[in-house]
């Protein structure tokens, strides 16, 4: 650089002064005119060092700043900047402790916030509220408590009237005692939303209840099965057969029911005969043996269960994971018109295998998988320990809602759900027999054998179970459709009333309105919110 510096210099002043003389006065002015324009190189060339240098230190100060800034949270308002504020603390504490090993000399690369912040915040799921950790929140199942919903189900548990307690024959009382172990438990559960399933073994080995306790709980007020008409059981079962060359020889013989075949009355024999002849071509081909996936068994299965319905008018088996209704209207209940904030964005029912509903009020639902694994599986314990009874418990809900809150009434009621797993079937049934606990109750399990041999002791059971699942249906339709009063049943001035104070007037003219009850809402699951860094945020 230096010898380019002087040929330079050399150059333009051979081109600008041109040598007049070659004595020593004219060497002295050349040698000036290059300590010169050495000097001016010398210049520029700091310059240009001190502007890289400072360039440096400003995006290094930048960068302290930012990190500075989010070390202190200042940019933090809920728990999940505070998970961002721990999470971009990492890697700067990391350069901290390095640098402390490194000689003072050693620079920070100009990409570490790019890199290390970015590459440390990975794709977690957490959970608000307080004493929450993210790391035990990345499973959908399992689901803990916080401190918004532990302050929730107080808040219901609150509510409750001391004289409407269910109070057991030992003196405590359940609502309590649910409370008690709600507030214990670190995820969620039943209790919190005051269903209560005798079945369930926490209670025994918690020390919540006693067996005799539970089996006081089990059959008070208890609600038997409906009996299938003789008739109706006799056609039934004289399809006990073990081979599917008898069964096809009752299947297409001459029926007293077809002659003329009146729906109203003969529908369920019709139901009958199809579902057996059904089974009989998978018998046939031997496809029952095989393994299938759930699909194909709730097609090919488990269809009889959407057929026996269609006697209903207007009732609907949806399935293919559809939204529940009164799921979605419970979970956007408190949502309300933009003011102080955005209005929040409504949110989905929760989805079953299968919905039984009549217009737009449900009255149970199903879930299914392809695999049966025990009594002990996860499908059993899980949807039926938690997902599906929630679900019952909304649909209840809302058909006191139908029902006016008519506390009379809502002790009839009661909502049905399947848990089938491969060819095994269980019915959960749901009711309120006192108090403000909803009880769950369960049969035992049925099946589709795999061989034909069988059918007569599996089959058949479990077909009366569908239909009585069926008459349970029918009979909450009666009840939350039927009138309280007739026309003929109310006095001119009640009707005068009743059209004067159509606005105000709730009770269909009675004058004496029946007690209600104030139901308690299922519990509120905790969300699950997806913190997701694809890249740097820009500052």
């Amino acid at each position: 650089n230096s010898l380019t510096g002087i040929t330079c210099a050399w150059s333009i002043r051979n081109f600008l002064v041109p040598p007049l003389r070659t004595d020593g006065v004219t060497m002295n002015l050349n040698h000036l005119l290059y300590l010169l324009y050495f000097d001016k190189m010398n210049l520029e060339r700091t310059k240009s060092d001190l502007d890289s240098f400072w360039q440096e230190v400003i995006i290094e100060r930048l960068q302290r700043k930012v990190k500075v800034t989010y070390d202190k949270e200042t940019l933090t308002f809920d728990e999940s900047g505070k998970h961002y504020g721990e999470q971009l603390r990492i890697p700067y504490k990391k350069e901290v402790d390095e640098e402390e090993e490194t000689s003072s000399g050693c620079k920070r690369s100009h990409s570490t916030l790019h890199s290390d912040s970015t590459s440390s915040v990975e794709t977690k799921k957490i959970i608000p509220g307080e004493d929450v950790n993210v790391e035990e929140a990345n499973n959908d199942d399992v689901v803990k408590m916080t401190s918004i919903t532990y302050q929730q189900f107080t808040d219901k548990y609150r509510k409750i009237k001391k004289e409407d307690k269910w109070t057991l024959s030992t003196g405590k009382t359940v609502e309590d005692a649910l409370y008690a172990f709600g507030m214990k438990c670190s995820h969620e559960h039943l209790c919190h939303s005051f269903v209560i399933d005798p079945d369930d073994k926490n209670y025994i080995q918690q020390s919540i209840f006693t067996p005799e306790e539970l089996k006081e709980i089990q059959n008070f007020s208890k609600k038997k099965l409906p009996s299938m008409p003789d008739d109706l059981l006799r056609y039934l079962n004289s399809f006990r057969k073990s081979n599917t060359s008898d069964l096809r020889e009752l299947i297409f013989r001459s029926d007293v029911h077809d002659q003329p075949f009146d729906r109203s009355k003969n529908f369920d024999y019709d139901w009958i005969r199809n579902t057996i002849y059904n089974l009989v071509l998978e018998y046939e081909a031997n496809h029952l043996a095989k393994h299938h996936l759930e699909l194909w068994i709730m097609l090919h299965v488990w269809s009889f269960i959407d057929k026996i319905f269609l006697d209903i008018d207007g009732m609907e088996i949806a399935r293919g994971e559809s939204c529940s209704y009164v799921s979605s209207n419970r979970k956007n209940s408190q949502r309300v018109v933009s003011s102080t904030s955005s209005m929040k964005k409504k949110s989905m029912g929760r989805r079953g295998d299968l919905i039984i509903r009549k217009w737009h009020t449900e009255y149970g639902c199903g879930e299914a998988g392809k695999i049966f694994e025990g009594t002990n599986g996860t499908k059993i314990i899980k949807e039926g320990g938690l997902k599906m009874p929630k679900m019952l418990r909304d649909m209840f809900n809302d058909l006191c809602e139908t029902m006016k809150m008519r506390k009379d009434k809502i002790r009839k009621l009661e909502t049905v759900g399947f848990i089938i797993s491969g060819l095994k079937i269980s019915l959960l049934r749901l009711d309120l027999p006192a108090g403000h606990v909803c009880r769950l109750s369960r049969t035992r399990l049925f099946e589709i054998p795999t061989q034909v041999s069988e059918f007569g002791t599996k089959v058949l059971p479990t077909m009366s179970l569908i239909w009585k699942a069926k008459a349970i249906v029918k009979n909450v339709i009666k009840l939350t459709e039927e009138e309280d009063l007739t026309e003929e049943d109310l006095t001119e001035e009640e009707q005068l009333n009743m059209l004067q104070n159509c606005d105000e007037v709730d009770e269909s003219g009675l004058t004496t309105p029946p007690p209600k009850l104030q139901l308690l809402s299922s519990s509120v699951t905790p969300e699950n919110i997806r913190v997701e860094m694809s890249k740097t945020p820009d500052f």
